[in-house]
């Protein structure tokens, strides 16, 4: 588990602020949109248990949930479908399929039984807003998420430090306002690489477990 706070707190220790740049809700963004990207580029596995009610189509997923990965079949055998609410008769096995969209799974052809399916899928690391928390982001994934928001705020600072340079082009600190940001961008793809080598080392088959 991870308080926001913290790595937040943690961010601002690592980057601190240049010319009072990057304000705070910054530096939140940067934790918040860091998490989001390891999410994508290294997903957790999870599993989820859905359960079908006769003559539903259509499910809500998981908040974590980002793509499937495998779903369970209906248990069938001698032509009936062996649900929870007993042996449904359907003769040639139906050849179920199942769409992912707007946060639901749908089912097709509705589901004639009842039944507890499993759901298995990538998983992305949920804020539990009233905690503060991520409860599913370790030491491990939080260190390889910190990487990344290192790069980003520097590469805001970077951009900072340019427009600077920019705008002051006739004065006498052009040559270091210019060098500044340049040492930033770098500093940025620095940690950027850093990163992405972390998330290679660390990457599996499907991701990291829950």
């Amino acid at each position: 588990m991870a308080s926001r706070a913290q790595l937040i707190s943690q961010l601002q220790a690592d980057v601190p602020q240049l010319n009072g740049w990057p304000a705070e809700a910054q530096y939140a963004q940067a934790v918040t949109d860091a998490i989001a990207d390891l999410g994508r580029r290294l997903p957790r596995q999870s599993w989820a248990t859905i359960e079908l009610v006769s003559g539903t189509a259509s499910y809500a997923l998981p908040a974590d949930f980002l793509r499937a990965v495998a779903f369970s079949t209906p248990v069938y055998q001698n032509g009936v479908i062996i649900g929870d609410d007993g042996l449904i008769p359907v003769g040639i096995r139906p050849r179920e399929r199942w769409q992912i969209a707007a946060g639901q799974i749908t089912i097709t052809p509705t589901p004639a039984a009842s039944s507890s399916r499993e759901l298995r899928y990538a998983a992305l690391d949920v804020l539990d807003e009233d905690e503060d928390t991520y409860a599913t982001l370790d030491a491990v994934r939080a260190q390889l998420a910190m990487l990344k928001a290192r790069a980003i705020v520097l590469a805001l600072q970077a951009a900072k430090a340019g427009r600077d340079a920019w705008v002051s082009e006739l004065g006498p600190e052009k040559v270091d306002k210019t060098k500044q940001a340049a040492e930033l961008r770098a500093s940025a793809a620095m940690y950027e690489t850093q990163y992405s080598q972390a998330l290679a080392d660390q990457a599996g088959p499907y991701g990291t477990r829950s």
